[in-house]
This record gives C-alpha cells, structure tokens and sequence, in this order.
C-alpha cells in the first residue's frame, strides 16, 4: 500500500469518525429544567427574596422520606391555616418523573405525600409558599 492510498484511507476513516459523531449528536435529547426557561428567569428574584425569608426564621423546613411517606414540616413561625404554594419534587436527569403539588398543610404545620409513586432516583424538593404576604423558597434534596 502507498502513502497515497494511506492518506486517503485516513480522510475516510477521519470523516466516518465525525459522521457517526454528527449522527450522534442529533439524537441526544436534551432538555432545558423548564420549557419556559426566560419567563422564569425573569421571575428568579422571587427565589431569591424567598430563601433570604427563609434564612429569618428560627428554624428551616424538615424534609423526611421514610416509611414511603414523604413529610414536610414547616416551621411554628409559618401559620398553617394561611399558607399557599406549590411542591414540586424535581428529578435533575428526567422532567417527565417531575411531579407538582399544591399545599395542603394539616393544623399542626405538616404534609404528608406517599411516596411510593415516586420513581428511583434523586429528587430536590422545592417548596414555594405564601405566609401572609411574605415569600418564602425552600429546597432540599431527598
């Protein structure tokens, strides 16, 4: 074989290797961690005051996965007869396994959600709330 056989067997071997990469490349799926990602970048400073309220209070949120019980406890200063907000159990590697709640807090300040639905895998729970007007943004890993 010549060295001009053998430049020409390397272009080809060169160009199958970015070919299978381009391939590659265009049947990764990949997902933003929200589909109206700008929208809620604008809105960001929400969190921001939130988790600062957050830092006030006495103590921080309780967040226990155990039994297939997933419980939240909120801290005595967050009324529990006044609170409006969400849940949302977010999986980092998967958005269909997300999962949105809104709260429902008993009278002692706690929720309760089974979490046997829950599929395998790491999961950040963050809790948005209203207390009489003061905003409040929690996030813990379960």
């Amino acid at each position: 074989m010549n060295w001009g056989n053998k430049i020409l067997l390397a272009f080809v071997a060169f160009f199958l290797v970015i070919g299978t990469l381009v391939y590659k490349s265009f049947h990764t799926k990949s997902e933003l961690v929200s589909s109206e990602y700008y929208k809620d970048e604008i809105e960001y400073q929400k969190v921001i005051n939130g988790s600062q309220n957050v830092n006030s209070l006495s103590s921080s949120l309780k967040v226990e996965n155990s039994n297939r019980k997933l419980k939240i406890v909120f801290p005595k200063e967050i009324i529990p007869n006044q609170i409006t907000g969400t849940v949302w159990l977010y999986c980092a590697y998967e958005s269909k396994n997300d999962l949105r709640f809104p709260l429902n807090v008993n009278s002692i300040g706690e929720i309760q959600y089974d979490s046997t639905f829950l599929k395998p895998g790491q999961y950040l729970v963050k809790v948005s709330l209203d207390n009489k007007g003061t905003n409040y943004f929690i996030q813990k890993d379960i």
